[in-house]
């Protein structure tokens, strides 16, 4: 059994004790903003906020929370936009979703899926690796061909 079977096995067994029902978290650094959940979808949250009228009225304003469309990148992995006082931002769902329900990323960390499908991004599916991990293992499932090993 070498390195990378032993953190597979670690990730794995870590996550045997959550339920098989969806919960949602805020999403760290967005928190009153939008939330993600255990199954891997995003929505934002309903919220009042207060704005000024022309004629120098204060108004109180809700914006009813939603479901937040999602689209893959050219590798296949899901995205979302999200925006806090109007700046917006692209983000990966898989490292928002580990941040949320995990642990924020060390340096060096990206997002690994379990099952090598881009597309799956349960929390149960995920875990922080290092880049030579993620590579590990993508080489050993066959989600890398031979010759771009060692390119990387």
């Amino acid at each position: 059994m070498n390195e990378t079977d032993v953190v597979w096995q670690e990730v794995q067994w870590s996550y045997s004790g959550l339920k098989n029902y969806e919960t949602w978290r805020p999403v760290v650094d967005y928190e009153g903003y939008y939330e993600v959940s255990s199954f891997g979808r995003m929505r934002s949250v309903t919220r009042t906020h207060t704005v000024m009228s022309r004629w120098g009225h204060t108004i109180q304003r809700t914006r009813v929370g939603r479901m937040m469309p999602t689209w893959e990148d050219p590798l296949g992995y899901a995205q979302a936009r999200v925006c806090k006082n109007g700046r917006s931002k692209t983000m990966r769902l898989s490292r928002v979703i580990l941040a949320a329900f995990v642990r924020p990323p060390r340096l060096g960390e990206e997002a690994g899926h379990l099952d090598d499908n881009p597309r799956n991004n349960k929390v149960r599916n995920l875990a922080w690796l290092t880049r030579q991990e993620n590579e590990d293992h993508k080489t050993q499932r066959g989600r890398r061909p031979a010759s771009t090993v060692g390119k990387f």
